[in-house]
């Protein structure tokens, strides 16, 4: 029971990075960590075993961060860096790895997951109301690791910007779009009604970000993993296809006024020079990368950028640091060697992907992990944004969850006179 509601708390945690309980020295510690911690206490006493997956997968990143730290431009600096991203990923490996590894803890999960989005949805429509129309903005961040900002025309919940509560809020948009209609979904049927979905469609809008441009990507991809026959697959393409054209039609008039203000032009070529910056740093420390952190350095990172975006108006962000993907921060800082480990479980995802759309309670994790890789190509922020550790735990602990064939199932619950879910708490967990 307390796993249960551990996992539940986790779920709804997930969206709420900007949320802070309290500050240690000027860092901010968000509910989720302390409640992974929970997870991986609890989950140790109850189940008395490790999820090899997710053992795997930490033991991966941990070597590589090491070896990078060992190597660092800035040995010293690195080193606190490699502690803090080692102890967070840790946190997220076997925190996640027990909650994907056992199916009531799944379902918990996945429907606090869904309820949180609903919540940031109906924080953001209300932020953009006040703020658009009443004259006044309403923050609910309070996480000093972000820069906080008012949210003066978008919805930002409890997130620090409104790209981040898009990140959050796409994936749990999509997997209540690709359930709704399915009669085994695991998803509350009170989560999958349509006044639910066009919550979640609205709270997306009113965030006014970017990443719209993954969402037709990041839709067709998850569809595709799932489906098992071509004709099934390009039937439902068309209605996403007609799904995706009256969401822009909603959606574009409102990303207008980002268009005239030239915020939405600033910030997509801001992104784009310290992506590049980025890359030339991985292109002279391209085995090892240049250590965990020093893209947190102004004094290293900014002469790799090339500076076309006038940036004097905003003081407070000159010099630059800082890289706006996670794909290319961990290349920057960890090398091809960093790159490899952090994200072979992808690989690994999508070879499992048949056997988890076969599976009820695994399924709607397949949409989130897509949406959640796609964001990390222009969002950043492993050390603050832990939910990105998410796909990849997915994609380690997924292809343990479904191992066991169709057949062995079948067995198991012939056979074990207990439930079965107490049968499945072991899948993926070594004793």
């Amino acid at each position: 029971m307390l796993l249960t509601l551990l996992a539940a708390a986790t779920g709804v945690a997930l969206t709420m990075p900007g949320i802070s309980l309290l500050h240690a020295g000027g860092i901010g510690i968000q509910p989720l960590l302390p409640l992974l911690a929970a997870v991986i206490a609890a989950g140790i006493i109850a189940r008395g075993g490790i999820p090899i997956g997710a053992l795997g997968w930490l033991m991966m990143v941990g070597v590589a961060l090491a070896l990078s730290a060992l190597v660092s431009v800035d040995p010293g600096a690195s080193l606190l860096y490699f502690a803090f991203q080692l102890m967070t990923a840790a946190l997220a490996a076997l925190g996640f790895g027990y909650l994907l590894a056992e199916r009531s803890l799944r379902v918990a999960f996945l429907n606090g997951y869904i309820f949180g989005a609903l919540l940031s949805a109906a924080a953001s429509v209300l932020q953009f109301v006040t703020s658009s129309f009443l004259g006044f903005a309403f923050r609910l961040a309070n996480n000093q690791n972000f820069e906080l900002l008012a949210p003066w025309g978008r919805g930002m919940a409890f997130t620090a910007e409104a790209s981040l509560l898009a990140t959050v809020m796409m994936p749990a948009l999509l997997a209540v779009y690709l359930e709704r209609q399915r009669p085994d979904s695991v998803i509350l049927p009170v989560f999958r009604t349509l006044p639910a979905l066009l919550l979640l469609l609205a709270g997306y809008v009113a965030s006014k970000s970017s990443t719209i441009v993954f969402l037709l990507p990041a839709l067709l991809l998850a569809e595709t993993l799932m489906q098992r026959d071509l004709f099934g697959a390009i039937r439902k393409y068309a209605r996403h296809f007609v799904f995706f054209i009256l969401l822009a039609a909603a959606f574009y008039p409102l990303y207008q006024s980002r268009l005239a203000a030239t915020d939405a032009q600033f910030s997509s070529a801001g992104r784009l020079e310290k992506i590049m910056a980025g890359l030339s740093i991985a292109g002279d420390h391209p085995v090892l990368g240049a250590g965990p952190g020093m893209v947190s350095d102004p004094v290293f990172f900014d002469p790799y950028v090339n500076h076309i975006v006038d940036w004097s108006w905003k003081d407070f962000d000159v010099p630059d640091k800082g890289i706006d993907s996670a794909v290319v921060r961990t290349l920057a800082e960890s090398g091809g060697l960093g790159l490899l480990a952090t994200y072979y479980p992808v690989l690994l995802l999508f070879l499992a992907a048949a056997a988890m759309a076969r599976r009820p309670d695994v399924r709607p994790f397949l949409p989130i992990a897509v949406c959640l890789l796609f964001s990390q190509s222009l969002v950043s922020g492993y050390r603050d944004l832990t939910i990105f550790y998410l796909p990849l735990v997915i994609g380690a602990v997924g292809a343990f969850i479904c191992r066991q064939s169709e057949a062995e199932i079948v067995r198991f619950r012939v056979e074990d006179p207990l439930p079965a879910d107490r049968r499945l708490s072991r899948e993926g967990v070594l004793s």
